[in-house]
């Protein structure tokens, strides 16, 4: 696993709770409050209202003078679209479920210099994700969730320690 420098706050724009018309407006607001690293996640939402979307977020995005991470949620090709196509100052990140195509899989399809993330939801996923050439891991849900349609179990803090312990016992730091 290669690091990625902490980010700071992780906003994820989420069309479950923004109308994906609003997600440009929600992420200024995310970045002009210091934000620098943004997720899209648009599980229910077409091809082309995804790029639509990324386009409009990247265009804002790219008008800060910081560089400003925006993570594309499960869909290695709209990340590898978004790529090519973000200006300078935006870096594509790939955030990948444990339900996506496999992070070996994803490299193949964005290369060697894209970010990759990986969602993890207990101690054994943290342990096998670090066999995988990934960046960074998201982990929970800790506490209960509104935000997922099917969450997994919740783990509480001690979950979170148990899973962190296992990391670092694998070289995840």
């Amino acid at each position: 696993m290669r690091k990625l420098p902490q980010p700071g706050f992780y906003g994820i724009l989420d069309t479950r709770w923004v109308a994906p018309e609003q997600l440009p407006l929600v992420a200024g607001a995310f970045l002009a409050g210091g934000c620098r690293i943004l997720q899209l996640r648009m599980k229910d939402a077409s091809d082309q209202s995804r790029l639509a979307t990324q386009r409009a977020v990247s265009a804002v995005a790219g008008k800060f003078d910081e560089t400003v991470r925006i993570a594309v949620n499960d869909r290695a090709d709209l990340a590898k679209v978004m790529a090519l196509e973000a200006p300078g100052s935006v870096e594509v990140i790939l955030h990948l479920g444990q339900d996506d195509i496999p992070p070996s899989v994803a490299r193949d399809l964005v290369g060697d210099e894209m970010v990759i993330g990986l969602s993890t939801h207990n101690a054994d996923q943290v342990r096998h994700a670090s066999s995988e050439d990934i960046h960074y891991l998201g982990y929970g849900p800790v506490y209960p969730t509104l935000t997922k349609s099917r969450p997994d179990p919740t783990t509480g803090v001690d979950g979170l320690v148990e899973a962190v312990h296992r990391g670092l016992a694998h070289g995840l730091a």
